[in-house]
């Protein structure tokens, strides 16, 4: 750079030379202080030469030589140890924060467990909640329905109770069975209050559904009671009729409807009919019957003294007379019992 070569010709002849250009003062000052520095490192203390870590290498070059050079001070000992010090806290402590947030990490994994637990015990104590609720509804429902059940049979069994007080008001009938009109088969006693079936030469000349049959002596309109004791007998009938000149005639219950005529039977011991037609609902076998006729409200009913449960009820038509009917039926010889309702 500072050493061109000259080529001159000319005039015949050829000369070579060199002509060597002296470099820049600055950089001779540069290689002079290095020179300076590099015979005193030996001498001069650390501190003084520690900048010299990071001189720069020099490439000198000229007049035909190159010199290549680089100057690097060590670290003394002592920044070493400080330095592996430093290096070991600042280890000590990433592995402290690394063993810190591994803990809270497994703390936080733990705290999402607790909170899908506690998220699920309250799923399910909701549930729990809904469920008794639920059971609470039902129960406060059943035990309502039970209350007005309850009330429902007591209101029956009062309703029950005051009709039976109304009908006890009602004057009582003193029944006597009329005997001028007993039938050849048939014994009343001699009080007119018992009647009974007797065998006789006259039951071959009926069928098995004709029964002999006895009227009341009593003409009856308005309200009237009375009793009937059935006892142990596997047939009877009992009821009323406007057709007693009809009847009187024949002498037996008629075997069918007919109009006018209103009739509960006991036949053979287990069916329990109503104008012949079958009392399906009927289960408990009555021993005492009251018969209850209300002439203005249109209506007959048979109860059952012992459970005071209806029988039968029927409806009616106005008539200007009715006339009780007894018949002990054919089966047994035990008697139809007249008594006055209390």
């Amino acid at each position: 750079m500072y050493f061109p070569a000259l080529r001159l010709s000319g005039m015949g002849y050829r000369k070579n030379f060199q002509t060597q250009q002296q470099p820049p003062e600055s950089f001779t000052v540069k290689v002079k202080c290095f020179n300076e520095v590099e015979s005193q490192s030996k001498s001069v203390p650390v501190s003084l030469t520690t900048w010299w870590m990071y001189f720069p290498a020099l490439r000198l070059s000229g007049m035909g030589y190159r010199k290549n050079f680089q100057t690097q001070q060590q670290p003394p000992d002592c920044f070493t140890a400080k330095v592996k010090c430093f290096n070991e806290e600042k280890s000590e402590e990433n592995e402290a924060l690394k063993e810190e947030t591994e803990n809270q990490r497994k703390a936080f994994e733990k705290l999402q467990e607790e909170n899908k637990a506690l998220k699920k015990e309250t799923e399910n104590q909701r549930k729990a909640f809904e469920k008794l609720k639920e059971e609470n509804r039902a129960l406060k429902k059943g035990k309502l329905q039970e209350e007005n059940e309850a009330l429902r049979k007591e209101n029956v069994e009062l309703r029950k109770a005051f009709k039976w007080i109304k009908m006890n008001e009602v004057s009582s009938s003193n029944q006597v069975l009329l005997s001028d009109t007993e039938h050849p088969e048939l014994h009343v006693s001699d009080d007119c209050k018992q009647v009974r079936f007797k065998e006789t030469s006259h039951q071959s000349e009926r069928s098995e559904m004709q029964w002999p049959c006895v009227f009341g002596k009593e003409k009856l309109t308005g309200s009237h009671t009375w009793d009937v004791e059935v006892g142990e007998k596997s047939s009877w009938a009992l009821g009323v009729t406007e057709n007693i000149e009809n009847i009187k005639e024949k002498r037996y219950i008629p075997v069918a409807h007919e109009q006018g005529n209103w009739i509960i039977t006991l036949w053979k011991g287990k069916k329990f009919q109503a104008n012949f037609a079958d009392l399906t609902d009927l289960q408990h076998k009555p021993k005492r019957i009251r018969v209850h006729l209300d002439c203005e409200n249109k209506r007959l009913l048979f109860i059952d003294i012992e459970t005071r449960l209806w029988i039968h009820k029927y409806e009616i038509n106005p008539s200007e007379q009715f006339y009780p009917i007894f018949s002990p039926g054919t089966s047994d010889k035990g008697p139809l019992i007249l008594f006055n309702s209390k």
